[in-house]
């Protein structure tokens, strides 16, 4: 009973893997041209926009890089990029054939039509026949070495990057901003090389 769990976790690591973002809010955008397009960030000015059923509005939060993130972000944005990391190590470790299943589903999931849910559906189900095995041993590799592996170079520069635009705002910081920002720095200092 526990295998098809298992499995299911697998998938779901599998698209965290291949790029497929976790959203908490989904904002369907109507462009002047009549394009409905989805998305993880409010809409642009000259967008309409509106509800998704069955997700929950709440206020609209910017999609910002971590280069552009407010102070208020700066304990996440450590995380993100060793997750970034992660993903590329992992997605490196793939076969190009499961690489490539893996892109273009994570292409047909960002998209919404009916007609990308029929190949959202052939993609996945063709990625667990395929590379779900060359999957949970990358992934185990990746686990055994452990989670405190230097970061990859662009995302030390990036985050180097943010510490040093957060150091000039320093002086205006709140206390809470201020903690972040040293967590940041230790983060940085502890995971690049």
């Amino acid at each position: 009973m526990a295998m098809p769990f298992f499995r299911i976790g697998l998938v779901a690591a599998g698209l965290l893997v291949f790029g497929v973002p976790a959203q908490a809010e989904v904002y369907k955008c109507k462009g002047a041209d009549g394009k409905v397009v989805f998305s993880d960030h409010a809409c642009a000015a000259d967008q309409t926009s509106s509800s998704v059923p069955g997700i929950t509005k709440s206020a609209p939060k910017a999609s910002v890089s971590p280069d552009q993130a407010p102070d208020s972000s700066l304990a996440s944005a450590a995380h993100d990029a060793k997750q970034s990391a992660l993903n590329r190590r992992i997605s490196a470790g793939m076969s190009p054939e499961c690489r490539s299943i893996g892109e273009q589903l994570g292409q047909t999931l960002r998209h919404d039509s009916t007609a990308e849910l029929a190949d959202s559906k052939r993609l996945l189900n063709e990625f667990q026949q395929r590379c779900m095995t060359e999957f949970a041993k990358v992934w185990k590799a990746e686990q055994a070495r452990g989670a405190n592996l230097p970061l990859d170079l662009a995302s030390c520069r990036q985050l180097r990057q943010l510490v040093d635009k957060s150091r000039a705002r320093l002086a205006k910081m709140t206390d809470k901003e201020k903690m972040d920002y040293a967590k940041l720095n230790n983060e940085v200092s502890v995971a690049c090389p």
